[in-house]
């Protein structure tokens, strides 16, 4: 995420890093550390590639399989990393949700956005995160910030494979009137957000991440509350009591 920032202060203050540069004769520079780990991304799926085609021809299944799995994953890694370098340039981005605050980025996806309360309709773009959910909306080629969830707090109900809509967790007594208000697995949920895709293909990815977000967030709350024992405690307690029970 903080790529364009990193390269941005390194222009800043260009003649002192080369300046210190050559006190410490480097030849590689500074450029190397920021630079090459993102270069090195955009080269591997290239090398997964060529190694496809020289295996294609061989009947090794098994290891073809693995190349071809592991060259989509490389993809989408490159795909996630080219939308990270948005986030830092995110407008009006409170200050609590600066990207040292934010948890771990997963990905984002371009939506046309309906907002049920003031009834707005914009392009958005909505970012996952491990704790939170981000909507920000499009404007030209700038991402202004406009609601951010807690996963604890809302519910993602899949109408279609392109249309998705954000609900929010909210008490009894706030129930009362209002025909935007339901009541599923006993939580009172409120229609926040409509989110409709131009293709099902390109939110695909977006879809699975928030399903395991969502799966991960409702396994913690279910652990929360109950009793867990440290494993070495476990194997401590057992070998007590075998030793108990063959020396007494």
């Amino acid at each position: 995420m903080n790529k364009r920032a990193s390269m941005q202060l390194r222009q800043e203050h260009r003649d002192w890093l080369q300046n210190y540069q050559t006190e410490i004769q480097d030849k590689l520079g500074i450029d190397s550390f920021l630079v090459q780990p993102i270069q090195r991304l955009t080269k591997y799926p290239l090398l997964l590639k060529q190694l496809i085609s020289e295996f294609f021809g061989i009947k090794c299944k098994p290891v073809l399989t693995a190349i071809c799995k592991l060259e989509t994953r490389m993809r989408g890694l490159l795909d996630v990393v080219n939308q990270a370098e948005e986030i830092p340039y995110i407008e009006e981005l409170p200050a609590q949700l600066s990207t040292t605050n934010l948890s771990y980025f997963r990905r984002s996806a371009e939506f046309e956005a309906y907002h049920y309360r003031p009834r707005k309709k914009f392009p958005a773009k909505v970012l996952l995160f491990d704790n939170c959910l981000l909507i920000t909306e499009m404007r030209k080629k700038q991402l202004v910030y406009r609601h951010y969830y807690q996963w604890s707090a809302l519910e993602l109900r899949i109408n279609t494979k392109k249309n998705i809509t954000l609900l929010t967790k909210i008490g009894e007594s706030t129930t009362n009137g209002g025909n935007d208000i339901t009541k599923q697995n006993g939580n009172h949920l409120r229609e926040e957000y409509q989110f409709v895709a131009t293709e099902a293909l390109t939110i695909a990815p977006w879809l699975r991440s928030a399903r395991k977000i969502v799966e991960c967030t409702r396994l913690e709350i279910s652990q929360k509350g109950k009793l867990s024992l440290p494993m070495d405690l476990v194997l401590g307690a057992a070998f007590s009591i075998w030793l108990i029970w063959h020396y007494l």
